[in-house]
């Protein structure tokens, strides 16, 4: 059977046609997706920026606090030290005033 000239025509338009339509849905559907992934790396990237950003900060934060216990633990050990110098001084000088007296009784036992 022979197909007359004007159907073949329009057989392939519309095949041609078809053709097109597909080609421009791909390519939106193309298009859509690289918007989305791109969309999806901006905010992926942001994150690892906000991310980056706390960590720098809790680094930093960190940091003050050791320096803060350390400064503490140092000025722990002044406190301990001073008040172990008052202890002594003051115990120095209550053996000192004990042995003053013990001798003044021995000075005026003797006379």
């Amino acid at each position: 059977e022979v197909i007359p000239l004007a159907q073949e025509r329009e057989a392939w338009g519309r095949l041609l046609g078809a053709e097109g339509d597909a080609s421009r849905t791909l390519r939106a559907t193309l298009e859509a997706q690289y918007e989305r992934e791109s969309s999806l790396r901006a905010v992926l990237e942001k994150w690892e920026q906000q991310e980056m950003y706390e960590r720098r900060q809790l680094s930093t934060v960190q940091e003050e606090e050791w320096r803060i216990l350390n400064r503490e633990v140092h000025f722990g050990r002044e406190v301990i030290m001073q008040q172990f110098g008052l202890r002594l001084r003051q115990e120095t000088e209550a053996r000192h005033a004990f042995e003053k007296r013990f001798l003044m009784k021995d000075e005026v036992r003797d006379r």
